[in-house]
């Protein structure tokens, strides 16, 4: 640090020293997000099972963003808008086991699709069938306790009639069954 004197205090002045900068690796397109963990955990699985690709695999001049560029240069340049899995891991592969592999230029965003379900284990199927069922039930309960809407005005005279002697009789059975039950019929 350089010493600057002023009076009667000694200032330290800090030193600017220049970045050491290194070329930005490029960044995986915008939408990869689910394609770059699905090609991660197939990379994953691979290494676990073959030795010499783990090490390929943690090669620090290689990583994920790079792989997916080179496989969205690579559908691209193929013409092709659908590939099966195993080719598309097979190109991602081949970024890892290249040491001298021209990855082309990052593009802004593309759309991929992935074609993984969603595995559920026992229990969450459960939980969601239960779930499901107790909506089912609550919905039911809610339709049932409405109101039922009145006929509207632009209904012919004959069915607003109909509705009306098919009410009536539900009130006269509600009300029979009401005097069996209890003994007692009703004078009002």
């Amino acid at each position: 640090m350089a010493k600057k004197k002023t009076k009667d205090k000694v200032v330290k002045k800090p030193e600017i020293k220049a970045k050491k900068t290194e070329p930005k690796k490029p960044e995986a397109p915008k939408g990869t997000v689910a394609f770059k963990e699905v090609i991660k955990t197939h990379l994953r699985g691979l290494a676990k099972k073959d030795k010499l690709f783990l090490e390929k695999l943690k090669n620090p001049k290689k990583d994920i963003n790079e792989c997916v560029t080179y496989i969205v240069n690579q559908v691209k340049a193929s013409g092709s808008f659908g590939f099966p899995d195993e080719e598309i891991y097979q190109m991602a592969v081949h970024y890892y086991d290249e040491n001298e592999i021209k990855v082309g230029e990052p593009i802004s965003e593309v759309h991929i699709c992935n074609n993984n379900a969603v595995m559920l284990t026992e229990d969450e199927i459960a939980k969601a069938k239960e779930e499901a069922k107790q909506k089912l039930i609550q919905a039911e309960i809610d339709r049932m306790r409405k109101k039922p809407a009145k006929a509207p005005k632009s209904m012919p005279k004959s069915t607003q009639d109909a509705l009306a002697k098919a009410k009536e009789a539900d009130q006269a059975k509600t009300e029979a069954k009401k005097v069996e039950e209890t003994g007692q019929a009703s004078l009002f």
